[in-house]
C-alpha cells in the first residue's frame, strides 16, 4: 500500500511539473488550407543544434509545401539552424544555394526559398525557427504567393 501512496506521488509531481515548463516559441501559422503533412518532416540528425521539432505542412492538391524547423539550445544560432535544414533537405535530394539570411531551394520539380529568424520562446530563452517553402509547377502563382505570406509572417520579405 505505500508503494501506491509513492506512485501517486511521482504521478501529481509529474503532472505539476510538466505544468509549469516554459512555452514553446510558436511556428508561423500555415495558409488557408494547408495541412499537416507529417511525411515531409525530416529526422533530425545529431549535431551541434538541438533540433526541437520539425513539422511538415502544404496543400499537395496545389503543390504548395512547407517544413518548418525549431532549434533550441545554447548553439541555437540562425545559421547554424540553417545550415542543419540545409543538411536535411540536400539529403531528400534538393538543391540549395545562396548565402546570408535567404537561401534558394530547387530541385525534383520543385522550387521556393529558407527564411531563419530567431524568436523569444516567453521564457527569456531563443529558439531559431526555420521555414523551407516550396512549389511545384502545379499552381506556381498561388503557391508563391503563400510562401511569401508565410516567409514574411516570419519576417523574410520577398
Amino acid at each position: 500500500m505505500p508503494y501506491a501512496f509513492g506512485i501517486t506521488a511521482v504521478l501529481v509531481a509529474t503532472a505539476f511539473f510538466a505544468r509549469a515548463e516554459a512555452p514553446k516559441a510558436r511556428a508561423p501559422a500555415l495558409p488557408q488550407g494547408w495541412r499537416e503533412l507529417p511525411e515531409l518532416a525530416l529526422p533530425a540528425r545529431p549535431g551541434p543544434v538541438a533540433i526541437e521539432s520539425r513539422r511538415g505542412a502544404g496543400d499537395p492538391a496545389s503543390g504548395c509545401y512547407a517544413l518548418v524547423q525549431r532549434a533550441t539550445g545554447e548553439h541555437a544560432k540562425a545559421p547554424a539552424a540553417r545550415a542543419a535544414l540545409v543538411a536535411g533537405l540536400r539529403k531528400r535530394g534538393l538543391e540549395v544555394s545562396g548565402e546570408g539570411e535567404e537561401l534558394a531551394v530547387s530541385g525534383l520539380g520543385v522550387e521556393g526559398r529558407i527564411r531563419t529568424t530567431m524568436r523569444d520562446d516567453g521564457a527569456g530563452r531563443l529558439a531559431a525557427v526555420s521555414t523551407a517553402c516550396f512549389f511545384s509547377s502545379r499552381r506556381p502563382d498561388r503557391c508563391k504567393s503563400q510562401c511569401d505570406a508565410l516567409l514574411e509572417r516570419l519576417g523574410g520579405g520577398s
